[in-house]
C-alpha cells in the first residue's frame, strides 16, 4: 500500500509547539515517521518549508545546515530530503482541500505529515501523521477502501506489523459477503490485537488469559473470549503455520474476538505468539470467519 505524504509547511513553525512536548521529542517523532515511510512511497514538500522558524527563532534551512546539537538527526534529514519531491505550496493546499472535502481516491492515497501539533478543520485526524503509529493509522484508513478480501490480505502487513495471518484465512474471508460490510470491523479488531495484545499478554498472563482478554477488550473496544475446553481446542482450533526452521508447525489458536457484538458467531481466533514462528515476535491469526 503506497501513500503519498505531503509535509505541512506551517506545521514546522515553532509557534505551534506545545509546552508539554520538547523539541527533541518532536524531532525524534518526526524522524520515526520518515523512517517508517517506505522507499516505494513518496514524500512531497514545498520550498517554503525552509523559511519556517523551527527552533529558537532559526529558520528551517539555517537550523538544518548549520552545525550544533542534533547533528545526527540533521544529517539524516538532509539525506532524506534528497529523495523527497518539491512541489508548489499551492499543490499542497490543493491536497489539503481535497481531504477536507472527503475526496478519497482508492488508487491515489494522500496523507499529510505534521511536525508540531497542527490541526486542520474538516480533515479526518487519521490523515494527519505526526507519529510512527500515525503511519499505521493512515494505512488502515485506506485499507477500508480495498475491493475484496484478497486485496485486504495483500496489504495487511503494512497496517498490522505485529500480526501474521494464516494462509487459510484467504479462503474464509471470501465467505464474508459483501466484504465491504465486514472490513471496518475486521480492521478494528486487528488494530486492537496488533496495538495491544503483546503488551497486555506480557503484563497480565501470569494472572490468567481471561484477565488478558478482558483488558484487550477494554483497550480495543471489542469483545474477547477464551474457548476453555482443551480437547475441543486441539481438535478444532489448531492450524498449520510455517516454522522458521522450515516445515509446518501445528498451533492452537483458542482466544478469540467476536465481531460486532458479544453473541456473534463471526470471530478472529489467534495465538499470543510462538517462538518457532516469526521468532515469536508476532501474534498469529489462525482464523477469521464463522465460529469453529
Amino acid at each position: 500500500m503506497n501513500i503519498n505524504y505531503y509535509l505541512l509547511t506551517k506545521s514546522f513553525d515553532e509557534k505551534f509547539s506545545i509546552a508539554d512536548s520538547s523539541f527533541e521529542e518532536k524531532l525524534a517523532s518526526f524522524i520515526d515517521v520518515i523512517r517508517e515511510i517506505t522507499s516505494e512511497e513518496v514524500i512531497y514538500y514545498s520550498m517554503e518549508l525552509f523559511n519556517q522558524p523551527i527552533f529558537n527563532g532559526k529558520m528551517f534551512m539555517e537550523w538544518l545546515y548549520n552545525d550544533g546539537e542534533f547533528h545526527d538527526e540533521k544529517k539524516f534529514l538532509q539525506l532524506k530530503l534528497r529523495h523527497m519531491l518539491d512541489i508548489d505550496e499551492n499543490d499542497i493546499k490543493t491536497r489539503v482541500k481535497e481531504l477536507q472535502e472527503n475526496t478519497y481516491n482508492p488508487d491515489i492515497k494522500n496523507a499529510l505529515v505534521s511536525f508540531f501539533n497542527y490541526s486542520i478543520n474538516d480533515i479526518n485526524p487519521r490523515l494527519i501523521v505526526s507519529t510512527m503509529k500515525g503511519c499505521y493509522d493512515v494505512r488502515r484508513f485506506y485499507l477500508q477502501f480495498v475491493n475484496d478480501s484478497s486485496s485486504f490480505l495483500e496489504n495487511y502487513e503494512a497496517c498490522f506489523p505485529q500480526i501474521y495471518i494464516n494462509e487459510r484465512v484467504n479462503q474464509t474471508l471470501k465467505r464474508m459477503k459483501p466484504f465491504r460490510d465486514y472490513i471496518e470491523e475486521v480492521i478494528l479488531h486487528l488494530s486492537a490485537i496488533n496495538d495491544y495484545a503483546k503488551t497486555l499478554f506480557n503484563e497480565y498472563h501470569k494472572q490468567s488469559e481471561t484477565v488478558v482478554l478482558r483488558n484487550l477488550g477494554i483497550k480495543g473496544n471489542i469483545y474477547c473470549s477464551i474457548q476453555g475446553n482443551p480437547d475441543y481446542e486441539k481438535a478444532n482450533l489448531s492450524f498449520n503455520f510455517p516454522s522458521d526452521e522450515g516445515g509446518i508447525i501445528l498451533i492452537t489458536c483458542a482466544p478469540h474476538t467476536k465481531l460486532f457484538n458479544k453473541h456473534s458467531n463471526e470471530r478472529i481466533y489467534f495465538h499470543w505468539g510462538h517462538p518457532e514462528v516469526k521468532k515469536g515476535e508476532k501474534i498469529l491469526i489462525g482464523h477469521i470467519g464463522d465460529h469453529l
